[in-house]
């Protein structure tokens, strides 16, 4: 059975349509598995001097007053080392490159222009429609951080806000919140009467929000969505494009 991508997001203003398939206020995109799967997992360490400078400097002075005769001593070479050693500093969220094919089945609208648009719309500024004065940005900022704190805002709320996402590649890796940083597409010039293109390709780059975890990549996760557990191992075959 081939793997799909799973995609869910919510759109700013938008309404359920066809292609997509809605639970709980956001939607999801199911994409074929066509080219192998590239994960960028990321740790990145320092010693500890480099952590503490105030430490670096003592130990640089120990080190040329102890060296001043043109030697120094064993002990102070390997304590030099051990500061030296690389620590780790942190873990990076896990970066995924994807490309993403849509062609028609139905309605080239529907099945290819209306989710190439809405993944675009992912990565770059949005009118509000709460006051079209003002556009949303992508990402978590310090008013959607505030009200997710309170506890009152729903997920797909504080998702559809942040312009976050939810992805998952069934076996291989499962983001609960995720940021769409890249989508560059490919268009047919191939077009319906009405000027919508019949396929369209799509490069597109995803990153974690939080810091990577072994949990992640379990392929035992049964979970998908914002934390709702929206879709399961029994379920998947459920959701079939255009139902």
């Amino acid at each position: 059975m081939a793997k799909s991508i799973l995609i869910e997001y919510v759109v700013i203003g938008g309404s359920s349509q066809k292609y997509k398939i809605t639970r709980g206020g956001s939607e999801i995109l199911e994409f074929p598995l066509t080219d192998d799967v590239n994960l960028e997992i990321t740790s990145e360490f320092a010693s500890f001097t480099e952590q503490v400078p105030l430490i670096e400097q003592l130990i640089n002075l120990v080190t040329i007053t102890s060296s001043f005769g043109g030697s120094i001593s064993e002990g102070g070479l390997n304590f030099q080392n051990l500061s030296n050693v690389q620590r780790w500093q942190r873990t990076n969220p896990i970066r995924i490159n994807l490309n993403l094919l849509l062609y028609t089945k139905e309605s080239a609208k529907s099945d290819v222009y209306d989710p190439m648009m809405n993944l675009i719309s992912l990565t770059v500024l949005t009118k509000d429609p709460d006051n079209p004065s003002r556009y949303r940005v992508p990402g978590l900022n310090l008013s959607n951080l505030k009200n997710s704190t309170k506890g009152g805002q729903k997920k797909e709320e504080l998702a559809g806000r942040s312009k976050l996402i939810s992805i998952r590649i069934p076996g291989i890796i499962y983001l609960p919140i995720a940021l769409v940083t890249k989508a560059i597409p490919t268009v047919s010039k191939e077009e319906t009467d009405s000027g919508y293109p019949l396929w369209a390709s799509m490069n597109v780059e995803i990153t974690g929000l939080y810091p990577a975890t072994d949990d992640l990549l379990k392929l035992e996760s049964t979970t998908f969505g914002f934390g709702t557990g929206l879709v399961n191992k029994s379920t998947l075959n459920e959701f079939d494009i255009g139902v």
